[in-house]
């Protein structure tokens, strides 16, 4: 649940370029280049035509399924330029990431830092980082731990702690209120329950006393093995429930604050896809 809540909206939010429609010039453009691949047959040219479509797409912040599309089609071996291929993988990784699916954006992301191993810029170790934070922790945990990431990403640490987070102590409300019915629901910050457990149990355990003492010996029985068990059981299945709604909020809380360390880093080193030089 809390693994995803930091991705595509804190990703768009903190992207230097504003998204924005096509323009008419733009979708012709495409348009144009989707004949030549239906046409061509050569897988080499079919694939620079695609590039070409890609990028484009890359530098109108067209971020959707059919960009996507365009990327599933296209075997970055075949891209002949080495600047253009390195370029194109780290594009395709921030637009999976962007697209919410980190399993291909984490893929492509390992191409890219396997022909690019020399790039340590910010923006790459930030792009890793979040794919990391939302595929495994324990890879970003030892990217942290040992000094390969840059430190003013240490801020991510908060994945691992939200994701993780498990407050301590759950038996030891459950056996206050097994030992006296209403104390753990009071210790978790609910004493009005507490106090209406304790009043049914009461009540219910003077019930059966009265019984016994009147030699009815079937209904005291049959009190204390319905209701009084329905009383006691039941208060320590919603201590339970207590206490997990209380653990949500505060992991929901260490989520917000996560939260808004990523946009911080985000809006300090937006995400930006790499295009290359205009024309001359």
């Amino acid at each position: 649940m809390y693994k995803n809540i930091y991705s595509l909206t804190i990703l768009l939010l903190c992207i230097n370029t504003a998204y924005g429609q096509q323009t008419a010039t733009t979708d012709s453009s495409l348009l144009a280049l989707e004949q030549k691949v239906f046409i061509t047959t050569n897988d080499t040219l079919k694939t620079a035509l695609l590039v070409q479509k890609t990028f484009i797409r890359f530098g109108t912040n067209s971020i959707n399924e059919a960009l996507l599309n365009d990327i599933n089609r296209l075997d970055y071996r075949l891209i002949q330029d080495s600047a253009t291929q390195i370029m194109w993988l780290y594009n395709a990784s921030l637009a999976y990431a962007l697209m919410e699916n980190y399993r291909y954006a984490l893929i492509y992301y390992n191409e890219y830092a396997s022909i690019h191993a020399a790039d340590t810029s910010l923006s790459t170790q930030l792009l890793h980082a979040l794919l990391l934070a939302n595929m495994d922790n324990n890879k970003l945990n030892t990217l942290i731990t040992n000094g390969k990431i840059d430190t003013r990403f240490t801020a991510l640490n908060c994945y691992i702690k939200t994701i993780d987070f498990e407050k301590k102590g759950k038996n030891s409300y459950l056996f206050a209120q097994a030992l006296l019915p209403g104390s753990g629901m009071a210790l978790l910050g609910k004493p009005l329950k507490g106090l209406a457990s304790l009043s049914l149990n009461g009540a219910s355990v003077y019930a059966v006393y009265t019984l016994f003492s009147s030699h009815l010996y079937i209904n005291a029985i049959l009190w204390g093995a319905t209701l009084g068990t329905k009383f006691y059981m039941g208060g320590v299945r919603l201590t339970e429930t207590l206490f997990n709604q209380k653990q949500e909020k505060q992991r929901y809380a260490l989520a917000q604050a996560c939260q808004n360390n990523v946009k911080q880093l985000l809006t300090t080193y937006p995400l930006n896809f790499k295009l290359p030089p205009p024309l001359r």
